[in-house]
C-alpha cells in the first residue's frame, strides 16, 4: 500500500489540551473540528492537525509542523497582535538563519 494519496496528520503532543485547544483555534485561527477523550482535531488548509495530552510534550527537538503562507511578514503581523512569539534560529547544519522563523507562545509548552 502507498501512501501518496493518503492525507496526513500532524499529531502534536501538548502538555495542557485546554490552553492548546485555546491556542490553535483561537489564537492561530485553526477551525476546530472535534474535542475527543485523547485529543481534538483542527482543520487547515484541506487537512487536520491532531493535539493530545501527555507529559512528555515539549521534548522534541525538532519541527514538528509547519504552515506554509503566502505573506510571511503580514502572517507574522497578525500572529503577534495575537501573542505570539518568534524565534530564529540557527540551521543546525549549515550556521545559516533559518527561512522560516518559529512560533511560539509564552508559557505554552509542546506545540509547533
Amino acid at each position: 500500500m502507498l501512501l501518496t494519496d493518503a492525507p496526513c496528520r500532524p499529531t502534536i503532543a501538548v502538555s495542557d489540551k485546554a490552553k492548546a485547544m485555546a491556542f490553535y483555534g483561537d489564537v492561530l485561527g485553526l477551525t476546530f473540528v472535534e474535542e475527543n477523550p485523547v485529543g481534538a482535531t483542527f482543520q487547515c488548509g484541506g487537512t487536520f492537525l491532531e493535539i493530545y495530552p501527555t507529559s512528555l510534550a515539549g521534548t522534541a527537538k525538532n519541527t514538528v509542523v509547519g504552515f506554509e503562507v503566502t505573506d510571511l511578514e503580514s502572517s507574522m503581523r497578525e500572529l503577534r497582535a495575537q501573542g505570539v512569539v518568534f524565534e530564529e534560529y540557527e540551521r543546525p547544519l549549515t550556521g545559516r538563519q533559518h527561512p522560516g522563523p518559529r512560533a511560539t507562545r509564552p508559557a505554552m509548552t509542546g506545540g509547533m
